[in-house]
């Protein structure tokens, strides 16, 4: 469960890395257009990625439901939840649920609780972007760096569609991992009550840790 509670976790870093409405001061370049977006819609998307940690490369694949500061994840045999304030892991073939504040990261290195709170000054780019290619496509590709050089995240990297309008990947550099992230199908709606986010109640065939 450690494997793919660690991608969740560095997943859930880029999560939050869009809802923002006030990512960076500058002009409405497709990253702060996209998260101003992002910032008033229920959002749903698939992703499949690519992980590269300590010389071992993992694959994984899932879809995601994302508002505000709550997600809920399905992917990789975990369903995850978050509300806004814990996280939720849940390994039904294994039988174990996982509960932490969301400070901890489901365990990994990424806070994504910080990334929330700091985002706003936390990160620099060039407005401008540059032409790349992603995933063998043409995109429209942003480097975004930390402010703070002791940072979890050294590196993320965003791709958009060469005209700038939607997300489509995104590279997460840590000093433990390099992460690659396909993003597809790409949903926005109106909000609701956030109660699909809600951690539900497991019966005794789970075994539960609590770490609220």
């Amino acid at each position: 469960m450690l494997s793919g509670r660690l991608a969740a976790a560095v997943f859930a870093a880029v999560l939050f890395l869009l809802p923002s409405s006030s990512l960076h001061a500058q002009g409405k370049d497709p990253v702060s257009s996209f998260a101003d977006r992002v910032a008033g819609s229920r959002v749903q998307f698939d992703y499949r990625y690519e992980m590269e940690d300590a010389g071992m490369t993992m694959t994984g694949e899932g879809n995601v439901t994302v508002q505000g500061e709550s997600y809920r994840i399905s992917g990789d045999g975990l369903e995850i939840w978050c509300d806004g304030k814990a996280v939720c892991t849940v390994d039904d073939a294994a039988g174990e649920v996982v509960i932490e504040p969301v400070w901890a990261g489901s365990g990994a290195f990424v806070n994504p609780a910080a990334l929330v709170r700091n985002i706003g000054s936390g990160f620099l780019w060039d407005p401008d972007g540059r032409e790349s290619v992603f995933s063998g496509r043409e995109a429209l590709e942003y480097d975004l760096t930390p402010v703070e050089p002791a940072s979890d995240i050294s590196g993320l990297k965003l791709c958009f569609t060469p005209d700038g309008t939607m997300l489509v990947g995104a590279e997460l550099r840590t000093a433990k991992a390099t992460v690659v992230f396909h993003l597809s199908s790409i949903r926005f709606g109106q909000p609701g009550d956030g109660a699909e986010f809600s951690i539900p109640s497991f019966g005794p065939e789970y075994f539960v840790t609590d770490l609220r």
